[in-house]
């Protein structure tokens, strides 16, 4: 019923004299009991996971100690428990939440309560859990969840072609792109990579108005890789992201990775 290792379910059942209700409550406590002591164990292995239901997308990233724990069945259950947790929420969108130890103060009744849910299920599967990041919007997206978790993307977008959202989810997680546009290029980036190339440029014997012309298509050739509606669709190579939105508007992407 609880999937903890059987040793521990006799123990609690013998102590609640083969109460299961009062065993369970038992399981709980001592799976949150071993929850702060192995708080300071290194968790060098997470899960990454995005959802939607109803308009709604919820994200969550939790640590895990190993490998085999983050593939594991049970363990990916109870991320699935925590979306639906995070999907239910009537909190603020955008939540975020980063925990440096298991002391610092919860912000909010969901993070204390999403946590309680990891600390609840120590005992069961038998390592440090932590609750990375939590993310919930109300807006129309696309995801997609590579296997076993180890990408995850999603695009948020206005417009009714699902399927030009799913080709461009495919190509964030693939290709990940930094920027959408090459006006997202934050300046300081922009400047130092211009300073670059100019000094580059100082040697070409050409005309001003060529050598700025040159200038300008070796700044976008830096750059194009880096742009999602620069880049060449994985799907249609012969096309840009750009020439194949079809009257789609992307707003925003994200894009996670478990290593």
């Amino acid at each position: 019923m609880t999937h903890a290792p059987l040793g521990d379910c006799k123990k609690v059942l013998e102590e609640s004299n083969w109460d299961i209700a009062a065993a369970q409550e038992l399981l709980k406590e001592r799976g949150i009991l071993k929850a702060w002591k192995k708080w300071d164990r290194q968790t060098n292995e997470w899960v990454v996971k995005f959802v939607v239901q109803d308009w709604v997308t919820a994200w969550v990233k939790v640590l895990c100690e190993t490998d085999f724990v983050a593939k594991n069945e049970t363990f990916l259950l109870l991320i699935d428990s925590l979306l639906s947790t995070i999907l239910a929420t009537t909190e603020t969108n955008e939540i975020v939440a980063e925990w440096l130890t298991h002391q610092e103060n919860l912000e909010t009744a969901l993070l204390k309560k999403l946590q309680l849910m990891l600390d609840e299920n120590v005992a069961t599967v038998g390592e440090s859990l932590r609750l990375e990041a939590v993310y919930r919007f109300e807006k129309t997206t696309y995801v997609y969840n590579h296997m076993w978790f180890k990408v995850s993307s999603v695009v948020f977008y206005e417009g009714w072609h699902e399927s030009v959202a799913k080709a461009i989810a495919l190509q964030v997680a693939a290709m990940n792109p930094l920027y959408m546009t090459m006006d997202k290029i934050p300046d300081n980036i922009m400047h130092e990579k211009k300073k670059e190339l100019e000094l580059e440029m100082e040697s070409v014997d050409k005309p001003e108005d060529i050598k700025n012309k040159i200038l300008e298509w070796k700044i976008f050739k830096a750059f194009q890789d880096e742009v999602l509606m620069e880049q060449s669709s994985i799907i249609d190579p012969t096309k840009k992201i750009k020439d194949m939105l079809d009257g789609t508007k992307v707003l925003w992407m994200m894009r996670v990775v478990i290593w």
